[in-house]
């Protein structure tokens, strides 16, 4: 349960992150890039 929780934080605080990072990243990354962040994430 407590994995968990900590999991589901990390994600939900690592998906905040990474999107302000993509938007401020969308106009210099590659194509290439961009989808390899969309594939990781």
């Amino acid at each position: 349960p407590q994995q968990s929780l900590s999991s589901s934080r990390t994600s939900s605080m690592y998906g905040s992150h990474v999107y302000e990072f993509k938007q401020f990243t969308t106009s210099q990354v590659c194509d290439a890039c961009d989808e390899l962040l969309n594939f990781l994430f």
